[in-house]
């Protein structure tokens, strides 16, 4: 089960979910907004998803004017950060 907090300040809300799952390797955190991109080469379309929901999440946050970003979980997994305008 995903980790989830948010907060707002000046005006912006930033919203950080985090897993405890097998992670993304740091020098791959750029390239896992790329469509159809996997971490893991072992892992095909029909045993590890199609490689669409981080550009998804990209185009979506970026259309409301917002940025999102993946940094290292502590004990392991990924964290997205995103970062919207209130109001």
């Amino acid at each position: 089960m995903p980790d989830v907090q948010w907060n707002g300040d000046d005006g912006r809300a930033t919203v950080r979910i985090a897993d405890h799952g097998p992670g993304i390797p740091t020098d791959l955190h750029d390239r896992a907004f790329e469509r159809f991109f996997r971490a893991d080469p072992a892992r095909a379309r029909w045993t590890g998803g199609a490689g669409l929901g981080l550009p998804l999440a990209r185009a979506l946050v970026e259309a409301q004017d917002g940025r999102i970003h993946l940094e290292q979980t502590d004990g392991g997994g990924v964290t997205a950060v995103l970062t919207l305008a209130l109001g």
